[in-house]
């Protein structure tokens, strides 16, 4: 089957259509994939209008905080934001990375994640018509204990306008447990990166996208690093999206 390759910068100009509710997912190894960067570009180039928080579960992460400077996302680390005097008159940013501070005790900072990440996610879930963005849904939903919400996000939210976007590293899971299968047969569009760990890529056959697992597994091992395998479920359709 000839898979057509699409620069990323024609991809994200002329080919990336997002529409309000539908859900994002973009699975890939930590490092040499890139999935933070591309969220960012990804979400960058989706019509502004819709309201967006990142929810950021790192102590630092250049990334985040480049990208959130660079696209003008208002960082807070708490939720609902604070009130802020610099908006007071005008409209205030709707766009957001919810950034809590972390002691670096473990324990401590996985609860208090966990409550700030929860209302974030249960507000975007209520009031619909935007897009909260996991930058890594194993660690939301096992880490620190948030499956249920990022479920009924992914089963329920889209009806209402809630878009879920996820990058996760590990969707075979590990002994804590995994990421819903939600997480596979929801999204509207599917980027999948390059990993060499054959329990990774058998997760792809969850899929359920109406492509066939082999070929979606032979093209993601041929993949150089920072290059994606987009499948856009509503097709559905498949295309190579270069770095």
């Amino acid at each position: 089957m000839q898979v057509q390759h699409i620069p990323r910068t024609d991809f994200l100009n002329d080919y990336w259509d997002y529409r309000t509710g539908q859900h994002v997912g973009l699975i890939g190894r930590t490092q040499g994939a890139g999935k933070t960067s591309f969220a960012f570009q990804l979400l960058e180039h989706t019509d502004g209008s819709i309201p967006v928080e990142v929810l950021c579960m790192k102590p630092r992460d250049k990334v985040v905080a480049r990208e959130t400077e660079r696209l003008g996302f208002r960082e807070v680390d708490d939720w609902p934001p604070p009130r802020d005097w610099r908006h007071a008159f005008g409209t205030p940013p709707n766009r957001h990375t919810v950034w809590p501070k972390h002691t670096f005790d473990p324990d401590a900072d996985n609860a208090n994640l966990a409550r700030i990440f929860r209302k974030a996610i249960l507000h975007r879930y209520k009031t619909g018509d935007g897009i909260c963005f996991a930058d890594e849904l194993y660690g939301l939903s096992v880490e620190l204990g948030l499956y249920t919400e990022t479920e009924a996000m992914l089963t329920r939210g889209g009806g209402m306008g809630a878009g879920l976007w996820y990058a996760t590293q590990k969707p075979s899971g590990t002994q804590r447990g995994g990421i819903t299968t939600f997480a596979y047969n929801s999204p509207s569009h599917i980027f999948l990166s390059k990993d060499p760990d054959k329990r990774n890529t058998a997760r792809y056959a969850e899929l359920q996208c109406g492509l066939d697992p082999g070929l979606i597994e032979q093209i993601t091992m041929g993949l150089p690093n920072f290059h994606w395998l987009y499948i856009n479920r509503d097709g559905p359709y498949l295309a190579t999206v270069g770095a």
